[in-house]
């Protein structure tokens, strides 16, 4: 099962390439597979008549081709248990076109945020950028962002520390 989702990953990362959508693509499989992860979709046990609902309206948001086209194809070829790792295999082809960004905040993100933030620095960079979010209420106000190598600490945290050295240093 896992080599079929190797080749379907790359049928559709060959596609995109060849249509001109393989940002837009990596772009909607990053969020469609955060959707899945751990969902129905996913559970062995569950028949094919409960995914379905589940699918349609995850799929239902899917403007972007050949995506919308690989999705039904899954469908109709009964591979949706083979969803989540043709879209990993889709999203590994495209790393060299995408880039991990960590973001630690002091509270937690709106999804509206997160891809705000995925769209400014997928600008900055030049590359997709998908955004992993963790919470640390240490950090009192602010955030600390890192991104292809680079770090941003632009929490109350590090800026107290920074005003205790300077007053130390006096």
């Amino acid at each position: 099962m896992a080599e079929m989702s190797k080749l379907y990953g790359v049928a559709l990362y060959d596609a995109a390439v060849e249509q001109g959508t393989l940002e837009l693509c990596l772009e909607q499989a990053v969020r469609l597979e955060r959707t899945i992860k751990g969902q129905i979709v996913e559970n062995p046990q569950a028949s094919e008549a409960e995914k379905m609902p589940h699918l349609q309206a995850l799929f239902a948001d899917v403007q972007i081709e050949p995506l919308g086209s690989f999705l039904e194809l899954l469908m109709s070829k009964d591979r949706v248990d083979s969803l989540h790792a043709a879209l990993v295999a889709f999203l590994k082809l495209g790393d060299g076109t995408r880039v991990e960004a960590h973001v630690v905040s002091a509270v937690a993100l709106r999804g509206e945020q997160v891809e705000a933030l995925e769209r400014m620095l997928s600008r900055k960079i030049g590359k997709q950028v998908a955004v992993t979010v963790a919470v640390d209420p240490a950090l009192i106000g602010g955030f600390y962002l890192s991104v292809d190598g680079y770090c941003v600490d632009s929490s109350v945290r590090r800026q107290l520390s920074d005003m205790k050295f300077q007053l130390d240093n006096q």
